[in-house]
């Protein structure tokens, strides 16, 4: 996706010197949809990182609540289900 914003803002630069300001506007609005994709992109595999960090987490917690039906927060979670 980098080439694709660094090819965005070549364009951008030589449509500045265009006077056509339709053009203009369109390599812009391209520029901006290409970074807007980039930061959701990080933003969504970041997100899907941190999900496979909690998983195992989960999967221990949820098997000690089974294991130990004697914690106040197991116990409680089972009343209210």
């Amino acid at each position: 996706m980098g080439n694709v914003i660094e090819s965005f803002q070549i364009a951008e630069k030589v449509a500045e010197m265009l006077p056509v300001p339709f053009v203009r506007g369109v390599v812009e609005a391209a520029l901006h949809v290409a970074t807007t994709s980039e930061r959701l992109k990080r933003s969504s595999d970041s997100c899907l990182e941190l999900a496979k960090r909690l998983a195992p987490l989960l999967i221990m917690l949820l098997h000690f609540c089974e294991q130990t039906s004697r914690s106040w927060w197991c116990a409680g979670a089972s009343k209210t289900t």
